[in-house]
């Protein structure tokens, strides 16, 4: 995989999320977007792959085993504050608005609502990413 450096002007993405085919399903829309995309199962496999590569923006859920989205936002907001974040979740013990504002609260660039569209995303990763 080339780095941002390799390849100017080519976003590199770290897709997380634990559902194996939502995971699958974005990398590859993604890719036929002309994006860069990594991906990671859970929180502490997002962390060693940012710790390994040039990453971009990281578009993440919140609702995950091991390290939760939540745990990951602020984990990344101190150790990597200028990336960009979008968190996504289809509710869990709380309704999302409340997963939305705490996500808010830790910096994240945008927060997207499941089910959304491929174009919701790809619209979302344009603003964010300027």
């Amino acid at each position: 995989m080339k780095s941002k450096e390799e390849n100017p002007g080519k976003l590199t993405i770290l897709v997380i999320d634990d559902e194996p085919s939502l995971l699958e399903g974005i990398k590859c829309f993604l890719e036929s977007n002309q994006y860069a995309v990594l991906t990671a199962s859970n929180g502490l496999a997002g962390i060693s792959i940012i710790g390994d590569k040039k990453i971009d923006l990281v578009v993440t859920d919140i609702i995950m085993p091991e390290m939760d989205g939540m745990e990951l936002i602020s984990y990344l907001k101190k150790s990597n504050p200028e990336i960009h974040i979008i968190s996504m979740s289809g509710g869990g013990r709380f309704q999302q608005e409340f997963y939305s504002e705490v996500a808010a609260m830790l910096g994240i660039d945008a927060f997207l609502k499941k089910p959304f569209t491929t174009q919701m995303l790809l619209s979302t990763i344009k603003q964010v990413s300027g």
